[in-house]
């Protein structure tokens, strides 16, 4: 791919998981027409108080998918007041071999959300190049030009907090580099199709 500069290390507010999550839901839903731009670098994440994650966890595939499908529903809804905000929300998700159990079941259920709206393409870590030269890219999440988040997780995966920049430098930035890095990448449904339709994620514990 062609390689752009990774904006500076993203500096600022050091936010607890309450604080992190009380101020990204209290500023989401009057993001700009500039739009959310989320990267994803991670492998393995925890998602406690997610009944699909839970049951793929224990190794119930069957039971996972069931409440993908039960949720299909709300994640339509959840598109459709996006949109009625007049914004989209992009997400790029980099990928390595071999595919983490948590990854295989979070593809899963970003294919729906994709399918009902939010903008997601796929990058693998051979695609970044140089990118990750000295160290793997961070977890940021832009909102429109207000702010930019870099999301904190414990040893384990699990959330634990966030930086907050609101320095209109950095969020422009960090926006154009996710935006460089989501033109790179691929539809999540034509990588889905190929590389995770047929597989199922192996009991992690």
């Amino acid at each position: 791919m062609h390689e752009a500069p990774t904006p500076g290390e993203l500096s600022g507010d050091h936010l607890t998981l309450d604080e992190y999550l009380d101020d990204y839901y209290a500023r989401f839903w009057r993001t700009d027409r500039r739009g959310c731009w989320k990267l994803e670098r991670q492998q393995t994440f925890r998602e406690l108080d997610n009944p699909s994650w839970e049951a793929a966890d224990r190794g119930n595939w069957d039971e996972a998918v069931a409440f993908l499908e039960k949720g299909r529903e709300d994640d339509r809804k959840y598109q459709e007041k996006v949109h009625a905000h007049g914004f989209e929300f992009h997400r790029v998700r980099i990928v390595e071999k071999p595919y983490s159990a948590y990854l295989i079941w979070e593809l899963n259920s970003l294919l729906i959300r994709h399918r009902h709206g939010e903008r997601i393409r796929v990058l693998t870590r051979e695609a970044l190049g140089e990118l990750e030269a000295g160290q793997p890219l961070p977890e940021v999440v832009v909102l429109g030009s207000e702010v930019a988040y870099r999301v904190i997780y414990d040893a384990t995966g699990l959330a634990a907090g966030a930086i907050r920049s609101t320095r209109s430098g950095t969020v422009r930035e960090w926006a154009a580099f996710i935006r460089r890095l989501f033109e790179q990448g691929e539809n999540l449904t034509d990588f889905f199709a190929r590389e995770i339709a047929n597989l199922r994620p192996a009991r992690s514990g």
